[in-house]
This record gives structure tokens, C-alpha cells and sequence, in this order.
């Protein structure tokens, strides 16, 4: 066995540095060592993966939801309705009060618990079922989907809003921002209207 009191002189040779001074690792070890490499790696990349699962649809939803309003929109402002001839003295009247405000809907129209949705919450009016739900979004983040849509300003009831052809409303009442989306049932459009009209704040 060589004197390995050699390995501490600086000028040694690597050849013999490697064959003498470092240690040699059992097939075994060099198999462990080489697993475990393995298993780090795909545990990274499982970690990525689930983020990617958890961030990417509620991301890819607005824009969707965004595009679609642009062709929603679009189409709309072809069309002229009375949106001031309905009739809210006998509807119903939905309140939250954790978050703060309320709203008439329809006496055959139901309102749903709310949701979690991609950071927000989420109220949906079923209509019926051969409408698709109008949705309340609210966050304390900002509007839903709302970017890039050609937007007119209004008052509600003494609030800011912005108007995206009737369709699409957004309200800042601090600290929440509300996003009222009739979704595709475009025929709702004058009782989707008095809903969002009818919305008030504590």
C-alpha cells in the first residue's frame, strides 16, 4: 500500500493523486450516487410541472375569455336595444355582506354559492338552462379579462364603470374590483343590463 502522506506535497503528479490519493467508489456507490442524481432531476422537474398545471389554465382562460369578448363585442355594436324598459320592482334581491354590496336578478333566476376561480370569486346567475350563467367576478387584484377591450366609462349608481358593449362591466369599489360578464347568452342583454344597473354598495 503506498504512503499516502505523499498526497499533502503540492507538486505530486495528478496520475498519481488519482490512483493513489483519491479514494475509488464501489460499483454500488457510483450506482447510488447516479439514482439519486436521477431522482433530484425528476423531482425538479415534477415541482415545474405541477406549478405549470396550477398557473397556466386560469392564464389561459382570460385570454380566451378576452378574445371572445372582442368578437362578442364586435357583433354587439351592430345591434340597438332598449336596455331602460325593464322591469326590477318585483325581482329579487342577492347580498353579500362579507364583501359588500348587492344586486336584483330575476324571480326564476337563481344565484349560486360562490366559488374560487383563478384568484377570484365567483357568483354565477343561472338564467335557466337554456342560457349560459352570467358570472360576478370579484378580486381585490383587478378586472377579469377585461385588457385590451374597447372601453366606455359610465356611473352606476354613483360608481365608476367601465363598459364593454353592454356586455361586459367592471366596477372598482375598493378594496374589490367586480367584473359582471353575461357570458354568451346575448338575448339576456337587456335583463343582464338591469342586473348590473340595479348593483349597490355598503
Amino acid at each position: 500500500m503506498p504512503d499516502l502522506s505523499g498526497c499533502l506535497i503540492a507538486d505530486k503528479s495528478a496520475r498519481y493523486i488519482s490512483k493513489y490519493c483519491m479514494p475509488k467508489m464501489s460499483p454500488q456507490t457510483k450506482s447510488f450516487i447516479s439514482l439519486f442524481v436521477i431522482a433530484l432531476a425528476g423531482l425538479a422537474f415534477a415541482l415545474a410541472f405541477l406549478d405549470m398545471v396550477n398557473v397556466a389554465p386560469a392564464a389561459i382562460e382570460q385570454k380566451q375569455a378576452v378574445e371572445r369578448r372582442k368578437n362578442t363585442s364586435q357583433n354587439a355594436n351592430s345591434k340597438t336595444e332598449s336596455l331602460n324598459s325593464v322591469d326590477t320592482s318585483e325581482w329579487k334581491t342577492y347580498e353579500d355582506k362579507k364583501i359588500g354590496f348587492n344586486f336584483k336578478y330575476k324571480p326564476d333566476w337563481k344565484v349560486l354559492p360562490p366559488v374560487k376561480k383563478g384568484g377570484f370569486t365567483v357568483i354565477q346567475i343561472d338564467p335557466g338552462a337554456k342560457f349560459y350563467n352570467i358570472e360576478i367576478y370579484v378580486s381585490q387584484k383587478g378586472f377579469y379579462a377585461m385588457d385590451g377591450l374597447p372601453l366606455k366609462n359610465e356611473l352606476i349608481n354613483g360608481q365608476q364603470a367601465k363598459n364593454v358593449s353592454d356586455l361586459l362591466y367592471g366596477i372598482n369599489k375598493s378594496p374589490y374590483y367586480f367584473t359582471f360578464d353575461i357570458n354568451k347568452s346575448l338575448s339576456l342583454k337587456p335583463n343582464f343590463n338591469a342586473l348590473v344597473h340595479s348593483v349597490k354598495f355598503d
